[in-house]
């Protein structure tokens, strides 16, 4: 038997290897040790595995011939959820390689028009109120897709099931 090491890449040098996204889901609670290695991977393409190789931006794989080259469509998305001047938590440098878009609740009132524009007119006004109310009132906020989805799902099972439950 063979009582070796063995290595795995992980989805972040698979993602990068092999050119795919990367979905990094929480990065508010990465640990610190761990930004700088990932800043260098997005900013320099550029990580040491632990095996003893490395990932090389193609420009250094293809002048040096050295380390295992980072596809050129490797991409990386970030999700965060983050409070009022939260954001300044995270590492500056990794910071500065994402863009940011600030995904809000939306507005109850707001949420009717465009939740009765995507009904088949089966429902009526009052069944839609109450569901982009129980929306309003869902925790952490409901996204109009979900209520959208609610809205077919009512619609088709309006005999069986409960607004409540369809947003469910």
């Amino acid at each position: 038997s063979n009582n070796g090491t063995r290595y795995v890449n992980q989805a972040p040098v698979r993602a990068a290897i092999h050119g795919r996204l990367l979905i990094l889901d929480g990065l508010e609670k990465a640990e610190r040790n761990v930004l700088p290695t990932l800043n260098n991977l997005l900013e320099n393409r550029e990580l040491p595995l632990d095996d003893g190789s490395m990932l090389v931006s193609p420009d250094v794989h293809e002048i040096h011939n050295m380390g295992i080259s980072v596809h050129p469509d490797f991409r990386v998305a970030a999700l965060a959820s983050l409070s009022d001047g939260e954001s300044a938590t995270l590492d500056p440098p990794l910071r500065s390689r994402f863009q940011a878009r600030l995904a809000s609740t939306v507005d109850v009132g707001d949420m009717l028009v465009p939740v009765s524009a995507r009904s088949s007119g089966i429902l009526n006004t009052k069944t839609l109120k109450d569901l982009v109310q129980m929306a309003g009132e869902v925790p952490h906020g409901a996204s109009l897709e979900t209520v959208h989805d609610s809205v077919r799902y009512l619609e088709r099972q309006q005999q069986s099931i409960t607004p409540r439950a369809a947003l469910n």
